[in-house]
Protein backbone atom coordinates (compact mmCIF):
# COMPACT_ATOMS: atom_id res chain seq x y z
CA UNK A 1 0.00 0.00 0.00
CA UNK A 2 3.10 2.47 0.68
CA UNK A 3 3.72 1.80 -2.53
CA UNK A 4 0.65 3.22 -4.10
CA UNK A 5 1.55 6.29 -5.74
CA UNK A 6 -1.73 8.08 -5.13
CA UNK A 7 -2.22 6.38 -1.41
CA UNK A 8 1.67 8.17 -0.85
CA UNK A 9 0.39 11.65 -2.75
CA UNK A 10 -2.82 11.83 -0.54
CA UNK A 11 -1.02 11.14 3.07
CA UNK A 12 2.09 13.97 2.17
CA UNK A 13 -0.84 16.45 1.61
CA UNK A 14 -3.07 15.63 4.33
CA UNK A 15 0.24 17.23 6.82
CA UNK A 16 -0.40 14.99 9.55
CA UNK A 17 -4.07 16.23 10.29
CA UNK A 18 -4.91 12.49 11.54
CA UNK A 19 -6.06 12.23 15.35
CA UNK A 20 -4.62 9.24 16.79
CA UNK A 21 -7.59 8.39 19.09
CA UNK A 22 -9.96 8.48 16.14
CA UNK A 23 -7.90 7.67 13.54
CA UNK A 24 -5.17 5.22 14.99
CA UNK A 25 -4.30 3.18 11.79
CA UNK A 26 -4.16 6.10 9.91
CA UNK A 27 -2.02 7.98 12.34
CA UNK A 28 0.73 5.26 12.60
CA UNK A 29 0.41 4.10 9.23
CA UNK A 30 1.15 7.91 7.92
CA UNK A 31 3.99 8.47 10.11
CA UNK A 32 5.61 5.69 8.51
CA UNK A 33 4.98 6.53 5.19
CA UNK A 34 6.43 9.73 5.24
CA UNK A 35 9.99 8.46 6.64
CA UNK A 36 10.29 6.61 2.91
CA UNK A 37 8.92 9.59 0.92
CA UNK A 38 10.40 12.31 2.98
CA UNK A 39 13.57 12.61 3.69
CA UNK A 40 13.36 15.25 6.87
CA UNK A 41 11.21 12.61 8.45
CA UNK A 42 13.30 10.26 8.78
CA UNK A 43 15.53 10.23 11.60
CA UNK A 44 19.01 9.57 10.44
CA UNK A 45 20.38 9.47 13.88
CA UNK A 46 18.38 6.32 14.84
CA UNK A 47 19.02 3.38 12.22
CA UNK A 48 15.91 1.52 13.73
CA UNK A 49 13.47 4.52 12.96
CA UNK A 50 11.45 2.77 10.36
CA UNK A 51 11.59 -0.24 12.27
CA UNK A 52 10.31 1.40 15.64
CA UNK A 53 6.93 3.03 13.29
CA UNK A 54 6.17 -0.07 12.11
CA UNK A 55 6.50 -1.71 15.23
CA UNK A 56 4.23 0.49 16.45
CA UNK A 57 1.44 -0.03 13.49
CA UNK A 58 1.84 -3.68 13.97
CA UNK A 59 0.81 -2.83 17.84
CA UNK A 60 -2.15 -1.11 17.37
CA UNK A 61 -3.29 -3.31 14.43
CA UNK A 62 -2.88 -6.23 16.84
CA UNK A 63 -5.23 -3.96 19.63
CA UNK A 64 -8.08 -3.40 16.72
CA UNK A 65 -8.02 -6.83 15.57
CA UNK A 66 -6.30 -9.42 18.03
CA UNK A 67 -6.24 -12.07 14.98
CA UNK A 68 -3.34 -10.68 13.90
CA UNK A 69 -0.68 -11.12 16.51
CA UNK A 70 3.25 -11.42 15.50
CA UNK A 71 2.85 -15.19 17.39
CA UNK A 72 0.17 -16.37 15.37
CA UNK A 73 0.17 -17.71 11.41
CA UNK A 74 -1.97 -15.07 9.74
CA UNK A 75 -3.32 -15.15 6.09
CA UNK A 76 -1.77 -12.23 3.31
CA UNK A 77 -5.50 -11.89 2.18
CA UNK A 78 -7.19 -11.49 5.29
CA UNK A 79 -4.81 -9.06 6.30
CA UNK A 80 -5.07 -7.52 3.24
CA UNK A 81 -8.88 -7.64 3.54
CA UNK A 82 -8.43 -5.99 6.58
CA UNK A 83 -6.32 -3.37 6.52
CA UNK A 84 -7.86 -1.89 3.57
CA UNK A 85 -11.11 -2.11 5.46
CA UNK A 86 -9.94 -0.38 8.40
CA UNK A 87 -8.34 2.30 6.40
CA UNK A 88 -11.45 3.12 4.48
CA UNK A 89 -13.55 3.64 7.54
CA UNK A 90 -11.27 5.78 9.27
CA UNK A 91 -10.76 8.14 6.19
CA UNK A 92 -14.04 7.87 4.88
CA UNK A 93 -15.49 11.22 4.46
CA UNK A 94 -19.07 10.55 5.38
CA UNK A 95 -21.08 11.08 8.49
CA UNK A 96 -24.17 8.93 7.93
CA UNK A 97 -24.17 6.55 5.82
CA UNK A 98 -27.91 6.09 3.50
CA UNK A 99 -29.15 4.36 0.71
CA UNK A 100 -32.07 6.56 -1.04
CA UNK A 101 -34.09 4.87 -4.25
CA UNK A 102 -33.75 7.16 -6.79
CA UNK A 103 -35.47 6.01 -9.11
CA UNK A 104 -37.33 2.63 -9.35
CA UNK A 105 -36.87 0.88 -12.61
CA UNK A 106 -33.39 2.52 -12.61
CA UNK A 107 -30.81 0.06 -10.74
CA UNK A 108 -27.75 1.78 -12.14
CA UNK A 109 -29.28 5.51 -11.06
CA UNK A 110 -29.88 3.76 -7.99
CA UNK A 111 -26.23 2.39 -7.04
CA UNK A 112 -24.86 5.33 -8.15
CA UNK A 113 -26.60 7.42 -5.56
CA UNK A 114 -25.64 4.93 -3.10
CA UNK A 115 -22.04 4.51 -3.95
CA UNK A 116 -21.35 8.87 -3.91
CA UNK A 117 -23.56 9.06 -0.91
CA UNK A 118 -21.45 6.05 1.04
CA UNK A 119 -18.20 5.95 -0.54
CA UNK A 120 -15.97 8.79 -0.49
CA UNK A 121 -12.34 7.73 0.72
CA UNK A 122 -9.05 7.89 -0.57
CA UNK A 123 -9.06 3.59 -0.39
CA UNK A 124 -12.97 3.47 -2.56
CA UNK A 125 -11.71 6.13 -5.00
CA UNK A 126 -8.86 4.09 -6.07
CA UNK A 127 -9.65 0.51 -4.84
CA UNK A 128 -13.73 -0.04 -5.88
CA UNK A 129 -14.87 -1.22 -8.32
CA UNK A 130 -18.21 -2.21 -9.38
CA UNK A 131 -19.72 -5.89 -9.96
CA UNK A 132 -23.26 -6.08 -11.78
CA UNK A 133 -25.11 -8.90 -11.55
CA UNK A 134 -27.63 -10.43 -14.44
CA UNK A 135 -30.27 -12.19 -13.34
CA UNK A 136 -32.84 -13.83 -16.00
CA UNK A 137 -35.98 -15.06 -14.70
CA UNK A 138 -36.91 -18.38 -16.15
CA UNK A 139 -41.40 -17.83 -15.76
CA UNK A 140 -40.72 -14.18 -17.81
CA UNK A 141 -37.50 -14.33 -18.80
CA UNK A 142 -36.75 -10.61 -17.29
CA UNK A 143 -33.25 -9.51 -16.69
CA UNK A 144 -32.87 -7.70 -13.56
CA UNK A 145 -29.71 -5.73 -12.68
CA UNK A 146 -28.11 -5.00 -9.37
CA UNK A 147 -24.99 -3.97 -8.88
CA UNK A 148 -22.25 -4.00 -5.77
CA UNK A 149 -18.80 -2.43 -4.95
CA UNK A 150 -15.74 -4.30 -3.81
CA UNK A 151 -12.10 -3.01 -3.20
CA UNK A 152 -10.65 -6.35 -4.77
CA UNK A 153 -11.76 -9.30 -7.19
CA UNK A 154 -11.54 -12.54 -5.49
CA UNK A 155 -10.85 -15.26 -8.53
CA UNK A 156 -11.15 -19.08 -7.95
CA UNK A 157 -8.77 -21.05 -9.66
CA UNK A 158 -9.59 -24.23 -8.99
CA UNK A 159 -12.81 -23.75 -10.65
CA UNK A 160 -11.19 -22.03 -13.52
CA UNK A 161 -8.76 -24.66 -14.16
CA UNK A 162 -11.55 -27.45 -13.75
CA UNK A 163 -13.45 -25.38 -16.72
CA UNK A 164 -10.08 -25.06 -18.95
CA UNK A 165 -9.94 -29.56 -18.44
CA UNK A 166 -13.31 -29.64 -19.62
CA UNK A 167 -13.16 -27.45 -22.40
CA UNK A 168 -10.23 -29.33 -23.42
CA UNK A 169 -11.89 -33.08 -22.57
CA UNK A 170 -14.88 -31.67 -25.53
CA UNK A 171 -12.06 -30.80 -27.79
CA UNK A 172 -9.07 -32.89 -27.26
CA UNK A 173 -10.62 -36.35 -25.43
CA UNK A 174 -13.80 -37.13 -26.50
CA UNK A 175 -12.88 -40.04 -28.35
CA UNK A 176 -10.53 -40.81 -25.33
CA UNK A 177 -12.30 -40.98 -22.02
CA UNK A 178 -16.15 -41.39 -20.83
CA UNK A 179 -17.17 -38.23 -19.36
CA UNK A 180 -18.75 -40.09 -16.54
CA UNK A 181 -15.18 -40.25 -15.51
CA UNK A 182 -13.94 -36.85 -16.01
CA UNK A 183 -13.02 -35.96 -12.74
CA UNK A 184 -10.73 -38.98 -12.00
CA UNK A 185 -8.78 -37.90 -15.15
CA UNK A 186 -8.89 -34.05 -13.99
CA UNK A 187 -7.41 -34.97 -10.40
CA UNK A 188 -4.66 -37.43 -12.43
CA UNK A 189 -3.88 -34.42 -14.68
CA UNK A 190 -4.67 -31.50 -12.88
CA UNK A 191 -1.08 -30.32 -11.97
CA UNK A 192 -0.41 -30.10 -15.68
CA UNK A 193 -3.48 -27.81 -16.59
CA UNK A 194 -1.97 -24.25 -17.77
CA UNK A 195 -3.76 -21.30 -15.88
CA UNK A 196 -3.25 -17.99 -16.17
CA UNK A 197 -4.99 -14.66 -15.08
CA UNK A 198 -7.12 -14.05 -18.09
CA UNK A 199 -8.82 -17.49 -17.55
CA UNK A 200 -9.55 -16.70 -14.10
CA UNK A 201 -10.99 -13.37 -15.66
CA UNK A 202 -12.77 -14.90 -18.31
CA UNK A 203 -14.58 -17.84 -16.14
CA UNK A 204 -15.70 -14.97 -13.62
CA UNK A 205 -17.35 -12.81 -16.15
CA UNK A 206 -18.83 -16.00 -17.81
CA UNK A 207 -19.68 -18.45 -15.04
CA UNK A 208 -23.46 -18.98 -14.88
CA UNK A 209 -25.33 -20.24 -11.51
CA UNK A 210 -28.82 -21.07 -10.68
CA UNK A 211 -30.92 -19.69 -7.55
CA UNK A 212 -34.07 -19.17 -6.55
CA UNK A 213 -35.41 -15.62 -6.26
CA UNK A 214 -38.50 -13.71 -6.12
CA UNK A 215 -38.55 -12.14 -9.52
CA UNK A 216 -39.82 -8.34 -8.82
CA UNK A 217 -41.49 -8.35 -12.39
CA UNK A 218 -44.26 -11.36 -12.08
CA UNK A 219 -43.65 -11.58 -8.36
CA UNK A 220 -43.30 -15.27 -8.67
CA UNK A 221 -40.60 -17.26 -7.02
CA UNK A 222 -38.79 -19.26 -9.43
CA UNK A 223 -35.04 -20.41 -10.75
CA UNK A 224 -32.96 -17.26 -11.88
CA UNK A 225 -29.54 -18.03 -13.99
CA UNK A 226 -27.13 -15.55 -12.20
CA UNK A 227 -24.24 -13.88 -14.13
CA UNK A 228 -21.11 -11.78 -12.81
CA UNK A 229 -19.93 -9.10 -14.67
CA UNK A 230 -16.74 -5.99 -14.15
CA UNK A 231 -19.07 -3.08 -14.75
CA UNK A 232 -16.51 -0.34 -14.05
CA UNK A 233 -13.01 -0.82 -13.11
CA UNK A 234 -10.22 0.75 -10.58
CA UNK A 235 -7.38 2.89 -10.94
CA UNK A 236 -5.90 0.24 -9.06
CA UNK A 237 -6.85 -3.52 -9.57
CA UNK A 238 -6.08 -6.12 -6.53
CA UNK A 239 -6.67 -9.73 -7.85
CA UNK A 240 -6.70 -12.03 -4.98
CA UNK A 241 -6.42 -16.13 -5.79
CA UNK A 242 -8.63 -18.29 -4.09
CA UNK A 243 -7.50 -21.47 -3.83
CA UNK A 244 -9.85 -24.27 -2.96
CA UNK A 245 -11.14 -24.71 0.17
CA UNK A 246 -8.03 -25.86 2.06
CA UNK A 247 -5.92 -22.87 0.20
CA UNK A 248 -3.63 -25.26 -1.15
CA UNK A 249 -0.33 -23.42 -3.10
CA UNK A 250 0.40 -25.92 -5.46
CA UNK A 251 -0.40 -24.65 -8.61
CA UNK A 252 1.56 -21.78 -10.36
CA UNK A 253 -0.52 -18.74 -12.22
CA UNK A 254 0.90 -16.84 -15.25
CA UNK A 255 0.22 -13.34 -14.85
CA UNK A 256 1.50 -10.75 -17.79
CA UNK A 257 3.43 -7.64 -16.87
CA UNK A 258 0.37 -5.97 -18.49
CA UNK A 259 -3.22 -6.76 -18.55
CA UNK A 260 -6.09 -5.49 -20.90
CA UNK A 261 -9.60 -5.58 -19.59
CA UNK A 262 -11.32 -4.20 -22.45
CA UNK A 263 -13.14 -7.28 -23.37
CA UNK A 264 -14.22 -7.37 -19.77
CA UNK A 265 -15.30 -3.95 -18.69
CA UNK A 266 -18.67 -2.83 -19.72
CA UNK A 267 -18.95 0.99 -18.71
CA UNK A 268 -17.09 3.17 -21.01
CA UNK A 269 -14.19 5.48 -20.26
CA UNK A 270 -12.56 3.53 -17.56
CA UNK A 271 -9.42 2.49 -16.99
CA UNK A 272 -9.04 -1.00 -19.31
CA UNK A 273 -5.17 -1.06 -19.59
CA UNK A 274 -3.18 -2.24 -16.38
CA UNK A 275 0.56 -2.26 -15.56
CA UNK A 276 1.73 -5.24 -12.89
CA UNK A 277 3.32 -2.85 -9.72
CA UNK A 278 2.91 -6.07 -6.60
CA UNK A 279 2.80 -9.27 -6.61
CA UNK A 280 1.99 -11.46 -3.27
CA UNK A 281 3.71 -14.81 -3.01
CA UNK A 282 3.66 -17.46 -0.90
CA UNK A 283 6.06 -20.56 0.04
CA UNK A 284 4.55 -23.59 1.29
CA UNK A 285 1.76 -26.13 1.53
CA UNK A 286 -1.40 -24.20 2.93
CA UNK A 287 -2.34 -20.23 3.64
CA UNK A 288 -1.40 -20.29 7.12
CA UNK A 289 1.21 -22.73 7.33
CA UNK A 290 3.66 -21.02 5.07
CA UNK A 291 6.02 -17.62 4.62
CA UNK A 292 4.89 -14.70 2.81
CA UNK A 293 6.78 -12.62 0.01
CA UNK A 294 6.17 -9.07 -1.36
CA UNK A 295 7.53 -8.04 -4.61
CA UNK A 296 6.77 -4.03 -5.04
CA UNK A 297 7.37 -1.69 -8.52
CA UNK A 298 8.68 1.62 -6.53
CA UNK A 299 6.80 4.16 -8.08
CA UNK A 300 9.93 6.58 -8.25
CA UNK A 301 12.48 4.88 -10.06
CA UNK A 302 10.61 1.93 -11.16
CA UNK A 303 12.53 -1.03 -10.17
CA UNK A 304 11.20 -3.80 -8.82
CA UNK A 305 12.21 -4.67 -5.05
CA UNK A 306 11.68 -8.27 -3.37
CA UNK A 307 10.48 -7.63 0.81
CA UNK A 308 11.09 -11.04 2.63
CA UNK A 309 10.63 -10.37 6.04
CA UNK A 310 13.51 -7.92 6.87
CA UNK A 311 15.91 -8.56 3.39
CA UNK A 312 15.32 -6.13 1.13
CA UNK A 313 16.96 -6.79 -2.60
CA UNK A 314 16.12 -5.35 -6.03
CA UNK A 315 14.45 -8.03 -8.01
CA UNK A 316 14.23 -8.71 -11.49
CA UNK A 317 11.38 -9.87 -14.10
CA UNK A 318 11.99 -13.10 -13.23
CA UNK A 319 11.91 -13.17 -9.53
CA UNK A 320 8.35 -11.42 -9.83
CA UNK A 321 7.09 -14.49 -11.67
CA UNK A 322 8.72 -16.99 -10.27
CA UNK A 323 9.95 -16.93 -6.72
CA UNK A 324 6.56 -18.40 -4.86
CA UNK A 325 3.46 -19.18 -5.96
CA UNK A 326 1.22 -16.02 -6.57
CA UNK A 327 -1.56 -15.13 -3.93
CA UNK A 328 -2.55 -11.60 -4.67
CA UNK A 329 -1.97 -9.10 -7.49
CA UNK A 330 -1.76 -5.62 -7.74
CA UNK A 331 -2.36 -4.19 -10.99
CA UNK A 332 -2.18 -0.15 -11.51
CA UNK A 333 -3.72 1.79 -14.47
CA UNK A 334 -1.56 3.05 -16.80
CA UNK A 335 -3.48 6.19 -17.08
CA UNK A 336 -2.41 6.85 -13.45
CA UNK A 337 1.00 6.79 -13.67
CA UNK A 338 0.63 10.96 -13.98
CA UNK A 339 0.36 11.50 -10.39
CA UNK A 340 3.48 12.43 -9.03
CA UNK A 341 5.01 12.70 -5.79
Amino acid sequence: IIHTRQIAVYFIKKNNNFDQNVMPLSFFFNSLLKSFYIPKNYNYNNNNDITNKLYWLCQFIFILNNNFSALLPNDAKDFLIFFIGRLHSELNEVNEQTFNIVNQKDPLKNFISYFTRNYNSIISNIYNWTNQIKRKCSNCNAQILSYQTFPYLILDLEKTRKKLFMSDLNIYHKSKINNENWQNEYYRNKENIPINLIDCIKYYTSYQNDFNFLCPMCNLTCKQTTINTIYSSPNIFIFILNRGKNNIFSVKMNYPPELDLSKYIEALNCPTKYELTGVITHLGISGPNGHFIAFCKNPINGKWYKYNDDQVTEADNYNVHNDGIAYILFYNCLKSKTNNI
